[in-house]
């Protein structure tokens, strides 16, 4: 577990931590988020359900790379899950309602867009109230527009309803790559990573990982069919410590 750890966090302040029974994970931000009516202040998860069962946990960008081996551990573990999805979802919208049900037969599947505050209040709550929310949201290019939509404000909006209804934790996937933002996704990352931490009224985490293996074993396949092998410089530059999906997914449940 010492290495897994290493492998996603960038520095001390951030650490991965468990759903629930977790220590502060990172330091106060100098910024204020804009407070929010009708909040109840709730800074800390030591008052989350003992039993994962009663646990309601609501994840959205459940369809993506990541969000699939996260949805899938949390059911595994036992926690009353519910996957946030587009009613096509997946790359190039390809996933419509009924095959975002079959991924996911042992969780709860609701629909609408993270986009839209009221969708996500009138389709993703409802009348649920979750304890834990769990983000894995990520822009699919990475572009400009597309980094500031979803990296910051889609995630944001899904912040600020879940505060609305007192959820109790917030649990973000970043990326170790914001360490040293050069790109609008890792700069629309960070931003929302600071007015995650100016919340006065809900406990986070906020998990930064390094590479996937798929990141790796998309080069061999290239290789093998006779591509070339991408290198960055002397090969030093992009050295990291790839870590699994279900390690990852894992590590952000325990």
């Amino acid at each position: 577990m010492a290495a897994t750890t290493a492998a996603l966090s960038s520095r001390v302040t951030f650490r991965a931590a468990p759903v629930r029974g977790a220590k502060a994970v990172s330091s106060k931000a100098t910024a204020r988020a804009a407070p929010l009516r009708n909040v109840t202040t709730r800074a800390s998860i030591a008052d989350l359900p003992k039993e994962n069962k009663d646990c309601k946990v609501l994840v959205v960008g459940g369809t993506g790379y990541i969000g699939k081996f996260v949805v899938r551990e949390l059911c595994a573990q036992g926690y009353d899950v519910t996957a946030f999805v587009r009613d096509k979802s997946g790359i190039g919208g390809k996933t419509d309602a009924s095959g975002a049900k079959s991924l996911f037969p042992d969780a709860s599947v609701k629909f609408g867009s993270v986009g839209d505050c009221d969708s996500i209040r009138a389709n993703a709550f409802d009348d649920t109230k979750y304890d834990v929310v769990v983000s894995c949201l990520a822009s699919r290019t990475g572009g400009i527009k597309d980094s500031w939509d979803i990296d910051y404000q889609a995630t944001k909006n899904v912040l600020d309803v879940a505060r609305e209804n007192n959820a109790k934790h917030f649990v973000l996937l970043s990326a170790i790559c914001v360490q040293k933002p050069l790109l609008t996704f890792q700069a629309a990352k960070l931003k929302f990573e600071e007015d995650l931490q100016a919340c006065g009224d809900i406990s986070h985490s906020i998990v930064r990982p390094t590479a996937f293996f798929k990141s790796l074993a998309g080069q061999v396949e290239s290789v093998q069919k006779g591509g070339p092998y991408v290198m960055f410089g002397d090969g030093q530059l992009a050295s990291c410590k790839p870590i699994s999906e279900r390690d990852l997914a894992k590590y952000m449940v325990r």
